[in-house]
């Protein structure tokens, strides 16, 4: 239209006889105006956006010009096609709460700044939006569009201002979404899972009986349906748990669980032992950040016995493994190599610091079984000396019974004390085989569930050494048969072999770096936990022998202070102190 109102009025200029022409070109033009745009007084600020919009899907060049003259302060008009609120963008402008998303080429703010420009210069923890002088002002629209010419831009610059407010209200809210969701995570360390194993009960008779046991869960982990429940399992459903996690996580130290008995499974000390070492599997599990989102935990944990039945017929699927080929020959290879390697370890993959780990391992599993022998006689002979006392209070008893007289109310008081020391005695005796027997005992067994992690270590470089090998022997024979053209379809298999010992070579070293990464963070948290739980089985070893030789001695003190009243009257006997 600009251009015909120019060719008009040029038109004029040089024929001033045509001045009825130039009027008609004007009539012609303000009449457009008025049937292409309604009354102003029937358009909102939407609206005229609205219509802004359609004609700038036409004329892209109008806003290219605005853009231009509002120069750096401003970024673009939306165009249909960065717009995220369909065919018209401006149909809906008012936020009315946090969006799902906040993106600069999606959410329109004025036409110049967005909300993902407002999270980004919340840096140093201060979480506000930018102000307003980060925004073109609305004069500032307004004069792009009264060169553009179009009345439509100019409404919506006066709705900028408030289009800013709205968005500036939806990105604060989507911030104080963020604080509360932050408020109400847990905080750093705090456990995000809480198992406990209670409840053993004896199910069915002669073979086929077992011990059931209550497992009780707290969580805050989205994934699960309740946050508090619980379900009955037997010990074979914990194996199942292990072994699944074993084939499903081989970069990662499994804890272990309490070891099967042929006999005794129904004592009430071997069941008291067992459930705390199953306790103690589970939480090892939940504390673990990987273990502890495992779909085969949440299994367990969930399903009741039916469930359970089910799941145990499904198929695992562990993570992928090295494409491996080669039949019989690489197995062979794979033996020499590794024997090889037991006699001299391979330079390239030498590690001093595993090393010195994998030897630190290796003593500390043979100081910790000493140790576990001396814990173990302590045991029996604090059992021993227990029922020394019981037989020993029993025989006072009895001999109390044919004397008379002070005598008799002495042997009878000995043989009081005796028993209620024995029953202190077989105490700390059980005492002493949860804190110092069976800690140690577990010890081994996670020791050798690290030394399970460093057999895989091993292994895997047996199988990159070995693919190695078969890819340069593949090549070794391509090299030999390339120039010969009788041998053109032999070239041509072998570039096929070549390819797949490429393949193999790289998931084999691929598999080795994501162990060597694994284990570094496996040992460490093994080193802190142990850590933290010999710590807590010193403290409580030193307490608890010190509360029961308190009470053992308060008995032998109570029964001197007794025996001396007793024999008060009697001549040539008087109470000595006991200090």
């Amino acid at each position: 239209l600009s251009i015909c109102v120019l060719e008009s009025v040029c038109s004029s200029l040089m024929a001033p006889c045509s001045i009825v022409t130039l009027t008609y070109h004007c009539c012609y033009f303000f009449f457009f105006l008025m049937i292409r745009r309604p009354p102003r007084s029937t358009l909102s600020s939407s609206s005229a956006a609205s219509d802004v919009y359609k004609r700038q899907v036409s004329t892209q060049s109008t806003g290219e010009s605005a853009q231009a003259m509002m120069g750096d302060g401003a970024n673009s008009f939306p165009t249909a096609s960065d717009s995220a609120y369909g065919d018209n963008p401006f149909a809906a402008p008012a936020f009315t709460g946090a969006p799902d998303s906040f993106s600069a080429q999606d959410s329109f703010s004025a036409g110049f700044a967005t909300a993902a420009d407002a999270f980004g210069s919340m840096d140093g923890g201060s979480m506000s939006f930018p102000s307003a002088a980060a925004f073109p002002s609305a004069d500032t629209v307004a004069t792009a569009a009264n060169v553009m010419g179009h009345q439509g831009i100019a409404d919506l610059a006066k709705s900028a201002g408030n289009l800013h407010q709205n968005v500036s209200t939806a990105a604060n809210n989507a911030v104080s979404a963020v604080k509360n969701a932050m408020a109400g995570a847990p905080a750093e360390g705090e456990p995000r899972m809480q198992i406990s194993v209670t409840d053993p009960v004896k199910q069915g008779d002669g073979f086929s009986s077992y011990i059931s046991y209550k497992i009780n869960t707290k969580t805050t982990l989205p994934q699960y349906t309740w946050k508090e429940f619980s379900q009955i399992h037997r010990y074979s459903d914990f194996v199942w748990l292990q072994e699944r996690l074993k084939i499903r996580y081989p970069n990662v130290i499994i804890p272990p669980l309490p070891e099967k008995a042929v006999t005794g499974n129904f004592e009430p000390n071997f069941i008291s032992l067992r459930r705390t070492a199953l306790e103690r599997f589970l939480n090892r599990i939940a504390a673990h950040p990987i273990l502890q989102i495992s779909e085969d935990l949440q299994t367990f944990l969930e399903a009741n016995e039916e469930t359970l039945n089910q799941a145990k017929k499904t198929p695992i699927e562990g993570p992928k493994k090295p494409q491996q080929s080669g039949g019989m020959g690489r197995w062979f290879k794979e033996v020499f190599q590794g024997a090889s390697n037991a006699l001299s370890a391979p330079q390239e993959f030498v590690d001093p610091a595993y090393e010195e780990q994998k030897e630190k391992i290796e003593e500390l599993k043979h100081q910790v079984s000493m140790l576990k022998r001396y814990t173990e006689k302590l045991v029996m002979h604090r059992r021993l000396l227990s029922m020394a006392h019981a037989e020993l209070g029993v025989g006072f008893s009895n001999y109390s019974n044919i004397e008379q007289g002070h005598i008799q109310n002495g042997l009878a008081n000995l043989g009081e004390t005796c028993d209620r020391v024995s029953v202190f005695e077989g105490e700390q005796a059980s005492v002493e085989e949860l804190q110092l027997d069976a800690m140690l005992t577990d010890t081994v067994l996670m020791l050798s569930a690290v030394g399970d992690l460093c057999q895989n270590r091993a292994k895997s470089i047996v199988s990159l050494q070995t693919s190695r090998s078969i890819h340069a022997d593949r090549q070794a024979d391509y090299e030999r048969v390339k120039g010969d053209q009788r041998k053109a379809a032999k070239a041509a298999e072998l570039m096929r072999e070549i390819h797949e010992a490429e393949l193999q070579e790289a998931d084999s070293k691929r598999h080795y770096d994501d162990l060597v990464d694994s284990m570094a963070s496996e040992l460490n948290r093994f080193n802190e936990s142990r850590e933290h739980d010999y710590k807590t089985m010193m403290l409580s070893f030193a307490e608890s022998s010190r509360e029961y030789h308190a009470q053992i001695a308060q008995k032998w003190d109570e029964c001197y202070r007794q025996l001396a009243d007793e024999f008060a009257s009697t001549s040539g006997l008087e109470a000595r102190s006991v200090i």
